[in-house]
């Protein structure tokens, strides 16, 4: 299975631990123009049209009326549809 990840929260990471290393040192300097390359491949890689799913196993209207997936029987644990709505938003 596929893991997506926020890229973008990856290059910041990334930048952040750029500026931390001494340039005066050779084996930091080697680290960091290894994650130059790091960063261009990060960008050449293809974004992903995800969106995030509730699963029924994480659904407020699970066996309630308003769950289509109940209704119709199929309200899996790893089933999800386009009206879930996760237990724990409101926190």
């Amino acid at each position: 299975m596929s893991r997506y990840i926020d890229a973008d929260a990856l290059m910041e990471y990334l930048k952040k631990m750029w500026g931390k290393w001494d340039e005066d040192d050779w084996y930091e300097a080697q680290a960091k123009d290894a994650m130059k390359d790091d960063i261009e491949i990060i960008n050449k890689q293809p974004t992903v049209d995800a969106v995030p799913v509730v699963r029924c196993r994480e659904c407020k209207k699970r066996y309630t009326a308003w769950c289509f997936a109940h209704r119709h029987g199929e309200s899996k644990d790893d089933f999800f549809c386009a009206d879930g709505e996760r237990k724990d938003a409101d926190k």
